[in-house]
């Protein structure tokens, strides 16, 4: 018998690397609290399809973008096949909201993702910013607070509180000249609310 002996070598495909393509948030002018939509591409470049992954959302006053900025949102995804793409139009939350513990400061912020994908070889492709900040400016309330308490001093110097007293609030922005009435309590304090124009 004539026996002949073949080497097979089985290439195993290139492993899952995800790539942020893209990353585009709507521009304009936000208020803490409000929605901003981010348009993003992932991109799997590897052979191998990837296991399921997790990409969360960044607002940054640089283009550096870390798990200390303030995180706007937080997404798990599919699983990519290779040489796939993952196109979203994502829906974020300007904090406050249950991923930071204050109010986002006024200011100019880069809308930024970082991509995770457990046990990832090459992650220096992750991570992206888009590179036109949005503005976010401080929330004016719509109405204010006058509040104090009125006194008087009698004649022997004793400090003494105005009770039940009509007190009022005058915008003096001509031409409106509005009057806010309201009046004081036992102790002399008053609480009046009035438009924030």
């Amino acid at each position: 018998y004539d026996v002949r002996v073949y080497t097979i070598d089985v290439i195993p495909p290139d492993p899952a690397d995800l790539r942020v393509d893209s990353i585009d948030a709507v521009a304009g002018s936000y208020y803490p609290g409000d929605i901003i939509t981010v348009e993003n591409v992932t991109t799997n470049i590897g052979e191998a399809g990837s296991a399921p992954y997790e990409v969360s959302f960044y607002a940054s006053n640089n283009t550096t973008i870390t798990d200390s900025d303030y995180k706007i949102g937080i997404f798990s995804r599919n699983g990519l096949p290779g040489g796939s793409p993952h196109s979203f139009k994502t829906n974020c939350m300007l904090p406050p909201n249950p991923y930071h513990g204050d109010t986002i400061p006024p200011g100019n912020y880069y809308i930024g993702m970082i991509v995770r994908l457990a046990g990832e070889g090459n992650t220096s492709n992750n991570v992206a910013y888009d590179a036109s900040p949005v503005v976010v400016k401080k929330r004016i309330p719509d109405q204010v607070r006058v509040h104090g308490q009125a006194r008087y001093a009698d004649p022997w110097g004793f400090d003494h509180p105005i009770r039940y007293a009509v007190v009022q609030v005058v915008d003096d922005d001509f031409p409106l000249n509005e009057v806010y009435n309201g009046h004081t309590g036992e102790d002399g304090r008053y609480d009046i609310t009035v438009p924030n124009v």
